[in-house]
C-alpha cells in the first residue's frame, strides 16, 4: 500500500533498518524528555549547557526520524525525490543536532571546572 509515497508495510529488507532508526528516534526523545526533567528540578546544576543539550536531542532524534521515512520511500520517480529530499533532511539535522550536543557538552564542562576551582 503506498501512502503519500511510502511504502507500508516496509519490504523485509528495510524493515530491520526502519525499526532501529524509529528506535534511536524514541531513544532521542526521551533522553530530551529527561533532559527536560533535569533542568527543571536541578536549575543551579542544570543552567550551563544542558539546554544545548537537550536542543540537540530533540533535533537528533528527528535526524532519525527522517531517515526512517526515507528507508520506506517508494521506488517511482517521486519516491525518489523524495527519499533525496529526506536524506537532506537527515543530514541537516544530523550535522545541527551533534553541534548543539557539543556545545553542550564543551559548556557543562566548563562549568564543572568553574565549580572545581571554586571548591
Amino acid at each position: 500500500m503506498y501512502l503519500l509515497d511510502f511504502i507500508w508495510p516496509p519490504k523485509p529488507g528495510n524493515f530491520p533498518t526502519f525499526i532501529i532508526e524509529l528506535g534511536i528516534f524514541i531513544v532521542g526523545i526521551i533522553a530530551g524528555i529527561i533532559g527536560l526533567f533535569i533542568w527543571k528540578n536541578h536549575r543551579i546544576l542544570a543552567k550551563e549547557g544542558l539546554p544545548e543539550c537537550v536542543i540537540g536531542f530533540f533535533v537528533f532524534a528527528f535526524h532519525s526520524f527522517f531517515d526512517a521515512l526515507d528507508t520506506i520511500c517508494s521506488e517511482d520517480p517521486i519516491g525518489k525525490k523524495l527519499a533525496e529530499n529526506l536524506d537532506r533532511l537527515d543530514s541537516i539535522f544530523s550535522i545541527i543536532g551533534l553541534i548543539f550536543i557539543t556545545i553542550g557538552i564543551i559548556r557543562i564542562s566548563i562549568y564543572g571546572v568553574k565549580i572545581w576551582k571554586e571548591l
